[in-house]
């Protein structure tokens, strides 16, 4: 394997030469990319990171500053950065994956980034007790959230216990079920219910004690 330095310099190279052959062409006449493709980047970049991570990172970066609205450019910074060490940047990328996958209905890679994210972000105890109670989904079936030695619990009408962990102050996901919850407040903050999002709907659960 190359070093660092040579990776990157030959990466360099070969965006550049795509980027003046492309445009030569030109690529948009049969709606091909003028800019290095993402599926190119990423395969390179996590080719690169179990020996060279910070080489991948730089390849990953270009990624994202030629496609800054795809979710794949920024899952694999995140990666990459994850592979170096730098888990506070890399929370910020898989934040921004959760944000576009989201917005493009794709649960799967929500799913997939939010694992990534691990134990999730520290929220204060004083504001985890005040998401402590009942929400009703229907009138047979409910969701009731429990904190127990400082972590957030999630247990559902006649389904075992699940902990909850932080992806923001108010939203939360699962580890072993694709789900995520997010909790709201009124303009006093006291908080009124939940919505549970679970394989892309969104279901709204009232506090109810």
């Amino acid at each position: 394997m190359a070093d660092s330095a040579t990776l990157v310099s030959a990466f360099i190279a070969t965006d550049s030469a795509y980027t003046h052959g492309a445009r030569a062409f030109p690529a948009r006449d049969i709606g091909a990319s003028e800019t290095l493709p993402m599926w190119y980047i990423e395969s390179l970049a996590m080719r690169t990171v179990a020996d060279e991570p910070g080489a991948a990172t730089a390849i990953a970066l270009r990624g994202v500053a030629l496609h800054p609205e795809s979710v794949t450019a920024h899952s694999t910074l995140a990666e990459t950065l994850l592979a170096q060490g730098d888990s506070v940047a890399a929370r910020s990328e898989l934040a921004r994956t959760i944000e576009l996958a989201a917005a493009e209905n794709d649960q799967t890679m929500v799913w997939r980034a939010s694992r990534r994210l691990d134990a999730g972000i520290e929220v204060s105890e004083e504001v985890l007790q005040t998401y402590v109670g009942e929400y009703e989904l229907s009138p047979t079936f409910s969701i009731a959230i429990t904190l127990v030695d400082g972590g957030l619990y999630l247990r559902a009408t006649g389904q075992q216990r699940f902990a909850v962990f932080a992806e923001s102050e108010a939203k939360f996901f699962l580890r072993r079920v694709e789900a995520h919850v997010s909790f709201a407040k009124d303009d006093s903050g006291t908080v009124t219910g939940l919505v549970l999002h679970q394989n892309g709907t969104d279901q709204p659960a009232p506090k109810v004690r």
